[in-house]
């Protein structure tokens, strides 16, 4: 069986992709997802979910972690290829740890996360308001990227991932539609 799913910025249309499936993530009976690097980390270790059995991908499931379990589930509200509504497990209200791929070395298995202090409001930008967030999605205590302020609108203007990148809202909709540099002129306001 093939599993279709799409990927966009919500700014265009979705580019669709069609991928045979490779694991089972919901009821025992046989394959019902793809696994794939949905978060980048180099590691196939997250995986694009059919949890209602219709062919198409409606729950995209992360081990942000590295330890081949799944902790988050996201899903794809609108149909414009952003994962971005978090979920949770699919006839549970109480996900349980879904094994997706190998723990990687030195790390230690957890089965739940807290979803509290994703978000910490700061003044990132040195603007004077605290319209900036920095994320800890894997509640390591760590800086996962900083969401820099709009200041035109309400929102975000950019999200920062690395010293190096940065996805921003270039037409100023409220929608994260390009990549730039952050040191890039113009680019954080």
């Amino acid at each position: 069986m093939e599993l279709e799913y799409s990927f966009g910025t919500g700014a265009a249309d979705p580019v669709a992709w069609l991928s045979p499936v490779d694991i089972d993530l919901g009821e025992p009976g046989g394959p019902d997802a793809v696994v794939v690097d949905f978060d980048g980390d180099g590691h196939r270790d997250d995986a694009m979910w059919d949890s209602d059995g219709d062919g198409v991908a409606d729950i995209a499931a992360l081990d942000l972690d590295d330890d081949g379990t799944v902790e988050r589930y996201f899903a794809d509200s609108d149909g414009s290829g952003v994962w971005g509504h978090e979920v949770t497990a699919p006839g549970s209200a109480h996900p349980h740890p879904e094994r997706v791929g190998p723990a990687r070395a030195g790390t230690e298995r957890t089965d739940a996360v807290s979803h509290e202090n994703v978000f910490v409001p700061v003044d990132f930008d040195s603007d004077g308001a605290s319209d900036d967030a920095v994320l800890d999605v894997d509640h390591d205590g760590c800086s996962d990227g900083v969401l820099i302020g709009a200041t035109e609108h309400a929102g975000y203007a950019a999200l920062l991932v690395s010293p190096t990148v940065a996805v921003v809202d270039r037409d100023g909709d409220g929608r994260l539609d390009g990549v730039g540099r952050p040191d890039e002129p113009g680019l954080l306001g």
